[in-house]
């Protein structure tokens, strides 16, 4: 009885790695990522901005920055693992302009009270970036 079980159990496993081998054998010739990738190039949108951009940061200091004399700069509120590689590719991607330099800084959470109430403002990481001459974002 035992031996009986053990063959209908290796004739199982050997089915599996059979039809394991198949699919592999079956490679399609375009994977779904890589049609996603194309279908959004076509689109002209990019598959990493949603991933890297939270929004736009804007505050008085950074409208400063975007008017600032010859230089054109943006900030971005952005995801805490994004790094500036990552940042310069996304603006690249998304709005078709060349980016000069990108830094990226860490905003620390700071301390709010109302009343006898004390809580805090989240922290989080923004990226400046700077475009080269000529380039300008028009989402802004």
């Amino acid at each position: 009885m035992a031996f009986d079980f053990l063959q209908r159990f290796q004739k199982k496993e050997a089915e599996k790695t059979a039809q394991k081998r198949a699919l592999k054998a079956e490679k399609p010739s375009e994977t779904p990522v890589e049609e996603k990738k194309a279908d959004l190039k076509a689109r002209g949108k990019s598959e990493m901005g949603p991933r890297v951009f939270l929004a736009p940061h804007i505050s008085e200091k950074a409208g400063g920055m975007m008017s600032s004399e010859g230089e054109t700069k943006y900030i971005f509120k952005v995801m805490p693992k994004a790094n500036k590689i990552m940042v310069k590719k996304a603006v690249e991607d998304r709005y078709h302009v060349k980016v000069g330099s990108v830094h990226v800084m860490n905003m620390p959470e700071k301390k709010r009270r109302v009343g006898r109430i004390e809580g805090t403002k989240s922290g989080f990481k923004k990226a400046i970036v700077t475009l080269k001459e000529g380039g300008v974002i028009d989402a802004f």
